[in-house]
Protein backbone atom coordinates (compact mmCIF):
# COMPACT_ATOMS: atom_id res chain seq x y z
CA UNK A 1 0.00 0.00 0.00
CA UNK A 2 1.34 3.34 -0.90
CA UNK A 3 -0.05 6.54 0.71
CA UNK A 4 0.46 9.88 -1.12
CA UNK A 5 1.03 12.60 1.19
CA UNK A 6 -1.25 15.50 -0.66
CA UNK A 7 0.44 18.87 -1.14
CA UNK A 8 -0.86 21.49 1.37
CA UNK A 9 -2.31 19.26 4.36
CA UNK A 10 0.72 16.91 5.01
CA UNK A 11 4.72 17.74 4.44
CA UNK A 12 4.70 18.10 0.57
CA UNK A 13 5.04 21.36 -1.09
CA UNK A 14 2.00 23.98 -1.43
CA UNK A 15 0.47 24.52 -4.73
CA UNK A 16 0.41 27.93 -5.74
CA UNK A 17 -2.90 29.89 -6.00
CA UNK A 18 -5.03 29.51 -8.99
CA UNK A 19 -2.60 26.31 -9.84
CA UNK A 20 -5.02 23.93 -11.89
CA UNK A 21 -5.13 20.36 -9.99
CA UNK A 22 -3.48 18.78 -13.17
CA UNK A 23 -0.49 20.34 -12.13
CA UNK A 24 -0.67 18.89 -8.85
CA UNK A 25 -0.97 15.31 -9.86
CA UNK A 26 1.83 15.82 -12.42
CA UNK A 27 3.41 14.62 -8.77
CA UNK A 28 1.34 12.01 -8.35
CA UNK A 29 2.39 10.32 -11.62
CA UNK A 30 5.55 11.26 -11.00
CA UNK A 31 5.57 9.06 -7.73
CA UNK A 32 4.06 6.19 -9.50
CA UNK A 33 6.62 6.37 -12.08
CA UNK A 34 9.27 6.72 -9.66
CA UNK A 35 8.13 3.82 -7.35
CA UNK A 36 7.66 1.41 -10.80
CA UNK A 37 4.60 1.25 -10.26
CA UNK A 38 2.52 -0.63 -13.53
CA UNK A 39 -1.24 -1.18 -12.56
CA UNK A 40 -2.67 -0.55 -9.36
CA UNK A 41 -6.02 0.16 -7.40
CA UNK A 42 -6.80 3.33 -6.38
CA UNK A 43 -8.84 4.12 -2.66
CA UNK A 44 -9.58 7.96 -2.20
CA UNK A 45 -11.37 9.49 0.74
CA UNK A 46 -13.09 13.16 -0.07
CA UNK A 47 -10.15 15.88 -1.14
CA UNK A 48 -8.41 12.80 -2.17
CA UNK A 49 -11.25 11.55 -4.80
CA UNK A 50 -10.54 14.63 -6.78
CA UNK A 51 -6.74 13.31 -7.01
CA UNK A 52 -7.65 9.80 -7.65
CA UNK A 53 -9.69 10.11 -10.54
CA UNK A 54 -7.56 12.53 -12.14
CA UNK A 55 -4.52 9.86 -11.67
CA UNK A 56 -6.83 7.13 -13.76
CA UNK A 57 -7.76 9.20 -15.88
CA UNK A 58 -4.25 10.36 -16.07
CA UNK A 59 -3.03 6.94 -16.80
CA UNK A 60 -5.41 4.68 -18.70
CA UNK A 61 -6.06 1.77 -18.47
CA UNK A 62 -3.51 1.35 -15.21
CA UNK A 63 -5.65 2.11 -12.87
CA UNK A 64 -7.63 -0.70 -12.51
CA UNK A 65 -10.23 0.05 -9.89
CA UNK A 66 -11.25 3.10 -8.26
CA UNK A 67 -12.86 3.48 -4.83
CA UNK A 68 -14.17 6.79 -3.90
CA UNK A 69 -15.59 7.81 -0.48
CA UNK A 70 -17.65 10.77 0.43
CA UNK A 71 -16.73 12.49 -2.74
CA UNK A 72 -17.99 15.95 -4.34
CA UNK A 73 -19.10 16.14 -7.45
CA UNK A 74 -20.52 19.77 -7.63
CA UNK A 75 -21.90 20.95 -10.60
CA UNK A 76 -20.35 24.17 -12.16
CA UNK A 77 -23.35 26.27 -10.58
CA UNK A 78 -22.23 25.13 -7.01
CA UNK A 79 -18.60 25.38 -8.15
CA UNK A 80 -18.51 29.15 -9.07
CA UNK A 81 -20.27 29.69 -5.44
CA UNK A 82 -17.59 27.72 -3.12
CA UNK A 83 -14.52 28.31 -5.35
CA UNK A 84 -13.69 32.79 -4.66
CA UNK A 85 -10.54 31.45 -1.89
CA UNK A 86 -10.44 31.30 1.25
CA UNK A 87 -8.67 33.69 3.83
CA UNK A 88 -6.21 33.05 5.63
CA UNK A 89 -6.74 33.22 9.74
CA UNK A 90 -5.43 36.14 11.42
CA UNK A 91 -2.93 34.27 14.19
CA UNK A 92 -4.46 36.86 17.07
CA UNK A 93 -2.38 37.29 20.67
CA UNK A 94 -5.75 35.35 22.63
CA UNK A 95 -5.60 32.77 20.40
CA UNK A 96 -8.75 33.10 18.74
CA UNK A 97 -7.79 31.59 15.69
CA UNK A 98 -7.76 28.25 17.34
CA UNK A 99 -11.31 28.51 18.72
CA UNK A 100 -12.21 29.35 15.36
CA UNK A 101 -10.74 26.12 13.80
CA UNK A 102 -12.06 23.89 16.35
CA UNK A 103 -15.73 25.64 15.57
CA UNK A 104 -15.54 25.11 11.85
CA UNK A 105 -14.56 21.50 12.02
CA UNK A 106 -16.98 20.44 15.26
CA UNK A 107 -20.21 20.24 12.24
CA UNK A 108 -18.62 17.50 10.53
CA UNK A 109 -18.39 15.04 13.03
CA UNK A 110 -21.60 14.26 13.85
CA UNK A 111 -19.79 11.19 15.45
CA UNK A 112 -18.01 12.82 18.66
CA UNK A 113 -14.82 10.55 19.10
CA UNK A 114 -12.32 12.49 21.20
CA UNK A 115 -9.53 11.11 19.19
CA UNK A 116 -10.44 11.26 15.97
CA UNK A 117 -11.53 15.15 16.07
CA UNK A 118 -7.98 15.90 17.57
CA UNK A 119 -6.20 14.52 15.36
CA UNK A 120 -8.00 16.10 12.81
CA UNK A 121 -7.52 19.01 14.59
CA UNK A 122 -4.01 18.79 15.26
CA UNK A 123 -3.46 18.13 11.42
CA UNK A 124 -6.23 21.37 10.47
CA UNK A 125 -3.63 23.58 13.04
CA UNK A 126 -0.51 21.75 10.97
CA UNK A 127 -1.90 22.90 7.63
CA UNK A 128 -3.37 26.31 8.93
CA UNK A 129 -1.09 28.38 5.66
CA UNK A 130 -1.15 25.75 3.20
CA UNK A 131 -4.61 23.71 2.87
CA UNK A 132 -6.72 27.28 1.18
CA UNK A 133 -4.67 27.12 -2.19
CA UNK A 134 -5.59 23.17 -2.27
CA UNK A 135 -9.09 23.23 -0.73
CA UNK A 136 -10.04 25.83 -3.66
CA UNK A 137 -8.51 23.86 -6.19
CA UNK A 138 -10.63 20.57 -5.27
CA UNK A 139 -13.67 23.03 -4.77
CA UNK A 140 -13.45 24.43 -8.27
CA UNK A 141 -12.47 20.89 -9.74
CA UNK A 142 -15.20 19.28 -12.37
CA UNK A 143 -14.88 15.82 -10.51
CA UNK A 144 -18.23 14.88 -12.57
CA UNK A 145 -16.28 15.70 -16.17
CA UNK A 146 -13.71 13.27 -15.19
CA UNK A 147 -15.89 10.69 -13.59
CA UNK A 148 -17.79 10.48 -16.89
CA UNK A 149 -14.47 9.95 -18.85
CA UNK A 150 -13.35 6.93 -17.38
CA UNK A 151 -13.28 3.23 -18.26
CA UNK A 152 -12.29 1.58 -14.64
CA UNK A 153 -14.69 0.18 -12.27
CA UNK A 154 -15.80 2.53 -9.42
CA UNK A 155 -17.13 2.01 -6.34
CA UNK A 156 -18.59 5.19 -4.90
CA UNK A 157 -19.40 4.97 -1.01
CA UNK A 158 -20.08 7.66 1.90
CA UNK A 159 -21.58 7.64 5.35
CA UNK A 160 -25.03 7.73 5.64
CA UNK A 161 -24.51 11.55 7.41
CA UNK A 162 -21.34 12.36 5.09
CA UNK A 163 -22.08 16.14 3.98
CA UNK A 164 -21.75 14.57 0.47
CA UNK A 165 -24.25 11.55 1.12
CA UNK A 166 -26.81 12.99 -1.85
CA UNK A 167 -23.66 12.85 -4.48
CA UNK A 168 -23.29 9.03 -4.86
CA UNK A 169 -26.59 9.61 -6.55
CA UNK A 170 -24.94 11.83 -9.47
CA UNK A 171 -21.81 9.18 -9.22
CA UNK A 172 -24.62 6.15 -9.81
CA UNK A 173 -25.74 8.77 -12.96
CA UNK A 174 -22.46 9.49 -14.78
CA UNK A 175 -21.19 6.04 -14.01
CA UNK A 176 -23.67 3.81 -15.00
CA UNK A 177 -22.05 0.30 -13.82
CA UNK A 178 -21.04 1.78 -10.54
CA UNK A 179 -21.30 -0.11 -7.11
CA UNK A 180 -23.05 2.74 -4.70
CA UNK A 181 -22.65 1.56 -0.57
CA UNK A 182 -23.98 4.03 1.67
CA UNK A 183 -23.04 2.71 5.46
CA UNK A 184 -23.58 4.09 9.07
CA UNK A 185 -22.83 7.09 10.49
CA UNK A 186 -19.39 9.00 10.39
CA UNK A 187 -19.50 12.37 9.50
CA UNK A 188 -16.80 12.99 7.16
CA UNK A 189 -14.36 10.42 9.52
CA UNK A 190 -16.11 7.15 7.81
CA UNK A 191 -11.99 5.36 7.68
CA UNK A 192 -11.22 6.50 11.62
CA UNK A 193 -15.18 5.98 12.64
CA UNK A 194 -15.84 2.83 10.46
CA UNK A 195 -13.02 1.33 9.74
CA UNK A 196 -14.35 -2.17 8.69
CA UNK A 197 -17.16 -1.10 6.91
CA UNK A 198 -14.26 0.76 4.91
CA UNK A 199 -12.14 -1.67 4.53
CA UNK A 200 -14.63 -4.18 3.30
CA UNK A 201 -15.79 -1.68 1.09
CA UNK A 202 -11.72 -1.53 -0.34
CA UNK A 203 -11.57 -5.34 -0.44
CA UNK A 204 -15.01 -5.14 -2.66
CA UNK A 205 -13.98 -2.62 -4.91
CA UNK A 206 -10.43 -4.67 -5.08
CA UNK A 207 -12.10 -7.81 -5.04
CA UNK A 208 -14.92 -7.00 -8.27
CA UNK A 209 -11.47 -5.67 -10.87
CA UNK A 210 -9.27 -8.88 -9.65
CA UNK A 211 -12.77 -11.33 -10.74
Amino acid sequence: MVAFDTPGFGQSYTPDAGTPISRVVDAFVQAVEGLGINRFHLVAHHSGSHFASELALRLPGRALSLMLDGAMVASAEERAKVTPAATLPTIDPQGGYIEAAWKFLLPYYTVFDERCIHNEFVGAMASTFTRAATMDMVRAHDLGGVIAGLDCPILASAAVDDVFVAHLDRIAALASQSIIRRYGAAGIASPALQTEVFCDLVRESVGRAEG
